[in-house]
């Protein structure tokens, strides 16, 4: 219970597990999900007010990059911007603002490198896209000695103490670790481990096609059928076949994995095989010779990742009203 030490102990040890189960690391993906994955989950698509999710019952909050830089909650409050906002188009204000003088200014790798791209050149966007997204994880690592040095990460200036006390010992650790693998077998080893955690996001790494499209500006299930309604839906999932998701890990399910959070990763594809009517393709199933029906398995990865470059969408929903109310005017 809350007031025991059961509760406890289980939070100290998936904690535990969380920070040294992401080393070693050259992104600090830890924390991410430790301060911004399940905040996501509530407020993915939220701007200026309005929220995307149709929960009238919850307060939309301001879940841009901006606010995702300057808030002071405790955690962000979509972690996923800080992903996102290389490759597809946003509402509201950019981060990180940083002093010059007595001014302020924008100071954003991923906004400055996507305000290259142009429409119907994916060749053009995806190289673009792969050196912005190299280049900010490289100058990570380089904040990461500065915070494991101040003890603050100073692109968060708002964030509360905890914050900045997590940040450090994670970034001292990640260092410590780093270091070690250096001294075992030199550059090499971390380039490999720099390239790891980098490639598979990137094209034309088959995960991308995952990866670059899981929070766009989709169809409903009804508009998909060629009916009226539907709205937008802010999630996406990508079908070809079982060998892919044994690839992705099961991550290629996200608008399954956003219904049913509690799901482990590797049981979202018996959930949509269970239920194929709610998700797309579900309504062109084919039979096997046993009649037995499968869900629709067809995305064309290819595809998938020159229309996500050609045409990027906006962010989660976020030129669109309400699930289940009309598109908006851009």
């Amino acid at each position: 219970g809350r007031d025991g030490t059961g509760r406890r102990r289980r939070v100290t040890l998936a904690d535990f597990v969380l920070f040294w189960g992401s080393l070693p690391s050259v992104f600090g993906y830890y924390l991410y999900l430790k301060f911004g994955h399940l905040t996501h989950h509530a407020n993915h698509g939220s701007h200026e007010g309005q929220r995307t999710d149709g929960d009238s019952d919850r307060a939309a909050v301001d879940a841009t990059l901006a606010a995702a830089f300057a808030s002071p909650a405790p955690t962000f409050e979509d972690g996923d911007v800080l992903f996102t906002s290389h490759r597809m188009q946003m509402r509201g204000k950019a981060g990180p603002e940083v002093a010059v003088g007595s001014r302020t200014a924008v100071v954003s790798v991923s906004r400055a490198a996507f305000g290259l791209w142009t429409a119907g050149r994916p060749l053009r966007n995806a190289l673009v896209y792969t050196s912005s997204f190299l280049f900010e994880r490289a100058m990570l690592q380089c904040n990461d000695a500065v915070v494991a040095l101040t003890g603050r990460n100073a692109f968060f200036p708002n964030k509360p103490p905890d914050f900045h006390a997590a940040c450090a010992a994670y970034c001292r650790a990640a260092l410590l670790v780093r270091a070690a693998l250096y001294a075992a077998g030199g550059w090499r080893a971390w380039l490999f481990l720099y390239l790891s955690e980098s490639l598979w996001c990137l094209p034309p790494h088959p995960a991308c096609a995952m990866f670059v499209t899981n929070h766009g500006s989709g169809e409903g299930r009804d508009r998909e059928a060629g009916g009226d309604g539907g709205g937008c839906v802010p999630t996406s999932s990508t079908y070809a076949g079982r060998w892919y998701a044994a690839l992705t890990l099961g991550t290629n399910y996200h608008t399954e994995h956003h219904d049913f959070p509690a799901v482990p990763f590797h049981r979202l594809g018996e959930l949509r095989a269970a239920a194929p009517e709610f998700y797309r393709g579900g309504a062109t199933a084919t039979a096997d010779g046993g009649g037995a029906a499968r869900p629709y398995e067809g995305d064309n990865l290819f595809d998938v990742v020159r229309r996500a470059f050609a045409e990027p969408q906006f962010y989660s929903c976020m030129d669109a009203g309400v699930i289940g109310g009309p598109l908006a005017e851009v």
